[in-house]
């Protein structure tokens, strides 16, 4: 975000993206330690945790870097990183609601 805010015009949009992925980067790390220091079990955001926070991206941001298009691989991690927390909150509701039953 602040490579991308120094190479563009200081009023464009990069600072305050990069604020809101950085919220949304802690905002993942919180839901994935809840889910694993909880004492309930929680299936189906435990599944979803498994098969999506492994992931390597590394690779695609490097092709994105070659491409001269970092600016891409931003926006749509920008988007990724909060409906990654925000999909886990409503999976642990779920589970929690099924639970009770």
């Amino acid at each position: 975000a602040m490579g991308l805010h120094r190479l563009n015009d200081p009023s464009g949009p990069y600072l305050w993206l990069g604020l809101v992925a950085a919220l949304g980067v802690v905002l993942s790390f919180l839901t994935i330690l809840h889910a694993k220091q909880s004492k309930n079990p929680l299936p189906k955001l435990n599944s979803f945790i498994t098969r999506n926070a492994n992931r390597d991206f590394s690779a695609l941001l490097l092709v994105f870097a070659i491409a001269e298009r970092v600016h891409w691989f931003f926006g749509v991690a920008v988007i990724a990183v909060n409906g990654f927390w925000i999909y886990g909150a409503w999976l642990h509701k779920k589970d929690a609601s099924e639970e009770a039953i």
